[in-house]
């Protein structure tokens, strides 16, 4: 059936409007959230040791806290040394013993440079048990309220990215606190370039039964969070590294200063 003047111009004008729409989405740059000024508890990468202590027990007090350190060796030529200790990670647990389930809250903290300069520079979070839990759709809310609109969801998660990066550098499931350094899980091959990482905050969610939706009432069992920022891990880093370079040139410096030439 042939459309009729009136129905072309409606046709037409509806066209626009789909144009203009697209045209106006596209033209519009995404803004990239600002992950160094996002917390989870309290707790924001860049933080001190210190800073990270004080937001933890603010949090909850019962938190137990155990950290972990790492050393640096360097050498002389002749004789080998350690660094002073190197705060690499923080794991904090809460167990809440009673309830028909047993709750629980471990969190695992990264920290990386020279020693008294150290900074968190990625965090995971899993928490269960909670004995009334919001539903999926509210707990997706509080998100929202919390960080803004999130970048990037599927039916069981949502994100969070910064910077202009499109590349995911460090995988956070395997962070542990015997795990190692976030740069040294890296093969040799992706350690030089790091200019298309992105910051990354990223909540999972879990439920009883399978998630269809992110608007659907069911509680919410457990969560899954993992926040990084590959800058600053790089940065810290190459601090550690320039720290333990100028040890060993000292240490050669020294030795080399008071060199015994033997009787011949």
């Amino acid at each position: 059936m042939l459309s009729t003047g009136s129905e072309n111009v409606q046709s037409i004008l509806r066209l626009s409007l789909i144009l203009g729409l697209s045209l106006s989405t596209l033209s519009a740059p995404a803004v990239a959230a600002d992950i160094h000024s996002f917390d989870v508890i309290g707790i924001r990468l860049g933080m001190t040791p210190d800073e990270v202590r004080t937001a933890l027990k603010s949090h909850n007090p019962e938190f137990k806290i155990e950290e972990y350190t790492y050393t640096y060796g360097y050498s002389d030529g002749t004789s080998s040394y350690s660094t002073d200790p190197v705060i690499g990670r923080m794991a904090v647990r809460h167990i809440r013993p009673t309830g028909p389930n047993r709750g629980n809250d471990v969190i695992i903290l990264d920290f990386s440079g020279r020693a008294g300069n150290e900074v968190a520079t990625a965090i995971k979070r899993e928490r269960m048990g909670d004995l009334n839990p919001p539903s999926v759709k509210d707990f997706v809310t509080l998100l929202t309220e919390k960080y803004g609109p999130y970048d990037n969801h599927n039916v069981q998660y949502v994100e969070w990215y910064g910077n202009s990066g499109s590349k995911d550098c460090f995988d956070l499931a395997a962070l542990s606190e015997t795990s190692r350094p976030l740069m040294e899980t890296l093969p040799a091959a992706e350690m030089s370039d790091f200019s298309d990482c992105r910051d990354k905050l990223s909540y999972s969610i879990a439920s009883s039964g399978r998630i269809n939706s992110l608007d659907m009432t069911t509680p919410v069992l457990s969560f899954h969070v993992t926040m990084v920022s590959p800058g600053l891990v790089v940065e810290k880093d190459t601090e550690v590294q320039e720290w333990v370079t100028n040890l060993e040139e000292e240490a050669t410096k020294k030795r080399e200063s008071n060199v015994v030439k033997p009787k011949l």
